[in-house]
């Protein structure tokens, strides 16, 4: 946000006395007893037209693309997303019935956000997105998302960022759901700080191969009812880098290497952690859950890389949570392949995935011929292992997911998943095996 910074007349000046013939053939006078040149009318005319001539051609020279713009007030960009799904239990064998009964099918709007975004007055940015889903881990209310102000160009932070987002730990949870490659997280998501409230700064290197990001946030702030109301608040504090080894100029990234690692230090608002998971969609009861664990506080630590390859990519993390004694840990698998030659974006700055540009869009108009849109195949295995604490739902839970992506536009798309789960449990009882259908349509603006 720097103006052009005025130099340009001693310097300007100071190239007329290398241009011949300025003063050439004029009267030479004392002037207080120095000598001075005397320019006739014409002479002086000349003069200034070169002078302006020079500062014209200085000022395109020395403008490096900044321009103050701290008096411009905010501006404002609508934006949201819908997205609807529909999810079917193919089939469950005994030991999954014994432990959750009938897992029932269901459809729901996974996604109904609206937001409002902008920047303003040369450094900063603001979002408000809400979630209106009908409801949040089984309450009803609208949900805050992204509810944030920043500031930019802070030296040696960079970004930095006050209020509500996703805390910036692990590759799956710094990508946006509209970029995710299957319908949901991996297993592992029970483990990130997700949407928190707090602060977090965000930055890169100069040749955008290094990303680093931090942050301290409130341990859990109620995302339905905006509030927590205690004296024990708990905290989080946490730490993300990534480098990006290789990365192809000429093509903007249709090859590259990522790598990443990340630390989180959780101090437990009551004291006590209890982790749970389900099979990789939303609505479902929990087949996978440790007993409560007396805790003041525990660290998680990530480790996350990624290689695309023209069509072809795949990502991995892998995640080893100690709590009191229990050693925790988890890690997913996945490689996708565009059938129709696209590849997967990715943003240098932000160390993630962003949104998928189709070659051709997918159109069909009569007479007119159609376009395809990209089509993308991809698989995942998750594993999570939640043994050792005693609770008859403790042990052991594999995901193995088959996906396609129909993406008719950089802002529509189709997604179907079929997932087989299985758990082995502790205590002995017979393993919980599950067959998931499930189909996602998709927009945002």
């Amino acid at each position: 946000m720097r103006a052009f910074s005025s130099v340009g007349l001693g310097i300007a000046l100071g190239c007329l006395l290398l241009i011949p013939g300025v003063a050439r053939s004029q009267d030479t006078v004392m002037v207080n007893g120095q000598p001075a040149v005397l320019l006739s009318e014409a002479s002086y005319e000349n003069l200034m037209d070169r002078l302006d001539t020079i500062e014209a051609s200085l000022g395109e020279v020395c403008d490096d693309g900044w321009e103050d713009i701290s008096d411009e007030g905010w501006s404002h960009k609508v934006g949201g997303g819908i997205s609807a799904d529909c999810v079917m239990y193919a089939a469950q064998n005994a030991g999954s019935l014994a432990k959750v009964a009938n897992a029932q099918n269901y459809f729901e709007y996974r996604f109904l956000r609206m937001s409002v975004a902008g920047q303003g007055y040369g450094v900063y940015d603001y979002k408000i997105e809400f979630d209106f889903e009908p409801e949040n881990d089984g309450r009803e209310g609208v949900v805050v998302r992204n509810v944030y102000f920043g500031i930019h160009e802070v030296p040696i932070l960079g970004h930095v960022r006050f209020g509500n987002f996703r805390a910036p730990f692990g590759l799956e949870w710094s990508t946006a759901y509209r970029y995710l490659t299957f319908m949901e997280r991996s297993l592992l998501g029970i483990f990130p700080a997700a949407w928190k409230t707090g602060v977090a700064a965000f930055n890169h290197s100069a040749d955008e191969n290094l990303t680093w990001a931090f942050g301290a946030f409130f341990e859990d702030i109620d995302q339905v009812r905006k509030e927590r109301i205690g004296d024990a608040q708990g905290t989080i504090a946490l730490a993300r880098a990534t480098y990006t080894p290789y990365y192809d100029e000429p093509s903007e990234g249709r090859y590259l290497i990522h790598t990443g690692i990340g630390y989180q230090y959780v101090d437990d608002r009551d004291d006590l952690a209890t982790f749970s998971v389900r099979p990789e969609v939303h609505e479902s009861g929990s087949w996978l859950t440790t007993a409560p664990i007396a805790v003041d506080q525990y660290n998680v630590l990530g480790l996350e890389g990624a290689l695309v390859w023209g069509p072809l990519s795949v990502q991995s993390q892998y995640m080893y949570v100690p709590v009191s004694g229990f050693d925790f840990h988890g890690f997913y698998v996945y490689g996708s392949w565009f059938l129709t030659g696209e590849n997967r974006a990715y943003s240098r700055t932000s160390g993630c995935f962003t949104r998928v540009k189709p070659h051709t869009n997918f159109w069909f108009v009569r007479g007119a011929g159609l376009g395809c849109g990209a089509v993308e195949l991809a698989t995942r295995w998750s594993h999570l292992d939640l043994s050792g604490t005693g609770h008859a739902d403790g042990g052991v839970q594999n995901d193995l997911t088959v996906g396609l992506n129909w993406h008719w536009n950089p802002y529509v798309r189709w997604t179907f998943n079929y997932i087989h789960s299985w758990t082995k449990y502790d205590n002995g009882d017979a393993t919980a095996e599950n067959d998931i259908l499930g189909i996602r349509g998709q927009v945002d603006f």
